[in-house]
């Protein structure tokens, strides 16, 4: 672009539309993409030059993540008279229970056992990877990680159907600071400090999904990459790796003793990854992690099996290499346990929502990427349909937990159709008719599960469903626009429409009473109600 040209762009351009550095900076900006003169002249002074009024900037998701950590060890610092977390709770957040004991080491044997039961009635929906049998002994034992204990203890409380002398607040401080501190002690080898970790990771994904459930998004946010950064820098990315040595002096983990521990971590890597798609996907962040590189990110770890497979059989997996690239490629695979399949439509998720909006961008700024983006939009619509297929052939007569698991899995599958094509909706017939089709997909789930008794779910239900509210009061708004009052299809539509809507707010109402995230949503919900 010539030297004029720059200047007439820069003489005209609209406040607001400079580059984040330029604005942080004042000075003037070309408004020139990808990068703009003043950051192409300094780029190390300068730093990366990004723009806001495509999503949210890396620079601000990391100083959101830095305030974040400031203001937690503000609180730990100074516990006596730091209130910052109140900043970071949800306004539609229910009150916790309070009063009673404040310490789990002071919680009668009895209440704990209470505690312990309400847990793992619910602990598959949340994410609980170990195996049961031998967590229960560890707990019985008094060898479990203290860390570990005190969120399930903190979650025992949550679930309750009926009060317990228990301090939530409390008890969720003293959660809080123990996990931050579950690592510190020196020692770094030996199978206690294995063990200790595994557990550290586990009481991570638990305490995020906690703050998720309670809408405290920022707090689970810096959980969520706690968890993960744990589960990368052990490399449990590359378990069973058939073209990456283990580096011994990187490997903090010793070798596991047997199936069981082997499962355990392979259910570890998994379920954080996709925790952290999830909810990368919903904050709109970018990713954590690049599946396919050949920087030692590149993910080579199994599907996971049921943890009855490894605790029945002593199943050994084999190695694998490319384990996401073989499925994104349409590869055949075994992973078809329900832990898989919810890591494949996170997967599928985040990377839907990821295609949309770079596509979107691509589309409305008429850059060269159209064509490729195009290309990786119809390969993901693909996938999606794959995974659906896919999903539709799992034949079990699942209960309890995993029936509810099953569900969130077939939900997720029908949104990342629906995050792909949302954007499109008024732009393409086709896309509108993609979405449509997915919320229908949706509510024809919810309907096929008994969920009149159902208490507690997956925490990312609650933004699943409400997308899919948007996508269905949106149409009826479209379709009130076109139709006349002669137009029996349209009429019918427009019904159907309705009752999808109508269905959502049924399954989110009595949610809401329970979690404080659910009741955020539900009440963007009716907000859309005209």
């Amino acid at each position: 672009m010539s030297t004029s040209s720059n200047s007439n762009l820069s003489s005209s351009l609209h406040k607001g539309k400079a580059c984040a550095n330029c604005r942080r900076r004042k000075i003037r900006c070309d408004g020139v993409r990808p990068i703009c003169r003043p950051c192409r002249s300094k780029p190390d002074q300068y730093g990366d030059c990004e723009w806001t009024d495509t999503g949210v900037t890396t620079t601000q998701i990391l100083e959101e993540k830095i305030g974040l950590l400031e203001a937690r060890l503000e609180e730990l610092q100074r516990p006596e008279t730091s209130n910052r977390s109140l900043a970071l709770r949800d306004p539609y957040a229910a009150p916790t229970r309070s009063g009673g004991f404040t310490n789990p080491e002071d919680i009668p044997h009895t209440l704990r056992r209470t505690l312990l039961q309400n847990f793992m009635s619910h602990a598959s929906i949340m994410g609980f990877f170990l195996e049961k049998t031998r967590f229960i002994a560890a707990v019985s034992d008094a060898r479990l990680s203290p860390s570990l204990l005190d969120v399930v203890y903190l979650w025992g409380v949550t679930l309750s159907k009926s009060p317990v002398e228990c301090d939530e607040e409390a008890l969720l401080r003293k959660a809080v600071q123990s996990v931050a501190l579950a690592l510190a002690n020196p020692e770094k080898r030996g199978s206690m400090y294995t063990n200790k970790l595994v557990e550290t990771i586990q009481a991570k994904h638990l305490i995020a999904q906690y703050f998720f459930h309670k809408g405290r998004i920022l707090e689970g946010n810096l959980h969520m990459i706690a968890a993960m950064s744990l589960v990368m820098s052990t490399k449990m990315h590359q378990i069973n790796s058939a073209s990456v040595p283990g580096p011994p002096g990187l490997a903090l983990l010793e070798p596991p003793r047997d199936a069981i521990e082997e499962g355990e971590r392979i259910h570890a890597f998994w379920g954080v990854l996709a925790l952290n798609n999830c909810w990368t996907t919903i904050i709109g962040s970018t990713s954590n992690m690049e599946y396919t590189s050949k920087d030692g990110s590149r993910v080579d770890a199994p599907w996971p099996m049921e943890m009855e497979q490894y605790a029945q059989a002593g199943y050994r997996h084999p190695p694998s290499s490319h384990t996401v690239l073989n499925f994104a490629e349409g590869v055949p695979d075994n992973g078809t346990s329900l832990r898989a399949l919810y890591a494949k439509a996170a997967m599928t998720l985040e990377h839907a929502a990821h295609v949309g909006h770079k596509h979107l961008y691509n589309v409305t700024n008429q850059t060269g990427d159209v064509r490729r983006t195009s290309r990786c939009f119809i390969y993901l619509e693909n996938l999606i349909l794959r995974l659906e297929q896919e999903i539709s052939t799992i034949h079990g007569n699942f209960l309890g937990d995993g029936a509810q698991v099953f569900m969130t899995i077939t939900v997720m599958a029908h949104v990342a159709m629906i995050e792909l094509h949302k954007s499109f909706v008024e732009m393409h017939h086709a896309s509108r008719d993609r979405v449509i089709t997915s919320a229908k997909q949706v509510m024809a789930t919810l309907r096929s599960f008994d969920l009149s008794r159902v208490k507690f779910l997956d925490p990312i239900m609650a933004p699943f469903l409400s997308t899919t509210y948007q996508i269905a009061v949106a149409e009826v708004g479209r379709l009130r626009q076109s139709r006349s009052d002669l137009d029996q299809v349209v009429r019918w539509h427009e019904q159907e429409m309705l009752q999808i809507s109508e269905g959502l707010l049924e399954v989110m109402t009595p949610l809401s009473s329970f979690s404080p995230l659910f009741a955020t949503h539900l009440a963007r919900m009716q907000s859309l109600i005209g």
